[in-house]
């Protein structure tokens, strides 16, 4: 097979890969392991609470059939791994290798909500918090608790949603993101996120932000998320929704543009707070999740949506659904990469040639090689 034949191969296989796992795996943002009786049982809990009761929630999901996908899985592994791909980029074999295995193990997580096996196929994708990660992370959490009562102001200045509108579009003006949107919502679980396919970011409707606190998420959501997404599609579409492994270094990357944008330690709390909440949602039920988290924060709303965030999925609130303290890991991870490069911003700029893993940092030159390989693709007919 010579290289214009393997080129036009492995572009229409990546196309139809794409298409999938975006249009059927992750651009499904509403029922992501969101419980679909989420709002009674918090009605239940918050009731229980006022009366100085506890309350165990009990949480029912989509019933998800994943078959079909991990067939078609299946089909595209074996696709990928027939192709000859030339010795210069034999890396991205594995890439696509590594990140099937991954999704399948997604889909049966998706469609293990509320069974046994939950937690365990939990674990397999995402590990734990150790003791020194958890131990740092709740040091983090005090002492951002211990700063924030020394302000002598403690109210602030929210922006309104039409304002947030206007900010969102003169950020996209100024940094180029063209076509993208906005949108509101109440049906998620976190503060925000993006769905890069469609140019859009979604936001928590029941959220409040300061000019400064959202200016702080248009970079993270689109600074980090959409610029290596963007970056990412001009190679192959894998790289556009995230090799293997990709999430602890897209939330930590995130995480460390804002550190040097806002207040360091609000931008570490949440992360931080994240890692703590898994912790002890593997140690403990939803209400003993929620008691830990209030006895840090003092916050009945943020306890209530930390223990919701972690013990999602979860049979009986048993065990964790773990992935959140990659926010806090990645970060340190992030912060580490940097300083060993003696604080050169061009280490940190090379980690946005697409959503890559840490996994892949070293492998960064046959990174480089696959990307000089396809750069010539839009000659290349698409279908």
């Amino acid at each position: 097979m010579d290289v214009q034949e393997f080129k036009k191969r492995i572009l229409e296989l990546d196309k139809d890969f794409t298409d999938f796992v975006v249009g059927e795996m992750i651009n499904e943002p509403y029922v992501y392991i969101v419980p679909v009786n989420k709002f009674e049982e918090e009605k239940r809990f918050f009731h229980a609470l006022s009366k100085g009761l506890k309350y165990e929630p009990s949480f029912k999901y989509e019933n998800r059939r994943v078959k079909r996908t991990l067939k078609r899985l299946e089909w595209f592994k074996n696709k990928f791994s027939e192709l000859e791909y030339p010795e210069e980029i034999i890396y991205l074999k594995e890439i696509y290798e590594r990140k099937i295995n991954e999704l399948m193990v997604f889909a049966e997580i998706t469609g293990s909500a509320g069974e046994e096996k939950f937690y365990a196929l939990s674990l397999k994708a995402y590990g734990k918090p150790g003791f020194f990660l958890s131990s740092l992370a709740t040091f983090t959490v005090f002492v951002s608790g211990v700063a924030d009562s020394f302000k002598v102001l403690k109210s602030k200045t929210y922006v309104s949603k039409q304002d947030i509108i206007r900010r969102f579009n003169l950020f996209c003006r100024k940094h180029r993101f063209e076509g993208w949107e906005l949108e509101f919502s109440k049906k998620i679980l976190s503060v925000a996120f993006v769905l890069p396919s469609q140019k859009k970011v979604i936001i928590n409707e029941s959220m409040k932000f300061t000019a400064a606190e959202i200016q702080m998420l248009f970079r993270h959501e689109l600074g980090v998320h959409g610029s290596r997404h963007v970056n990412g599609k001009n190679i192959l579409g894998v790289f556009s929704f995230g090799l293997a492994d990709y999430d602890e270094l897209e939330e930590g990357l995130a995480t460390f543009e804002e550190f040097g944008f806002y207040n360091p330690l609000n931008v570490l709390f949440m992360p931080a707070l994240k890692a703590v909440a898994v912790r002890s949602a593997i140690n403990n039920g939803f209400y003993g999740t929620f008691q830990r988290i209030h006895a840090l924060t003092g916050n009945v709303e943020l306890s209530f949506s930390m223990a919701m965030r972690t013990k999602r999925g979860t049979y009986m609130n048993k065990g964790a659904y773990t992935k959140d303290y990659l926010y806090f890991s990645g970060f340190l991870k992030v912060l580490w990469y940097f300083l060993k490069g003696f604080g050169r911003s061009s280490r940190i700029d090379e980690l946005f040639i697409g959503k890559i893993g840490f996994r892949d940092i070293p492998r960064m030159d046959e990174l480089k090689r696959i990307k000089d390989f396809f750069s010539d693709k839009t000659t290349i007919t698409r279908h």
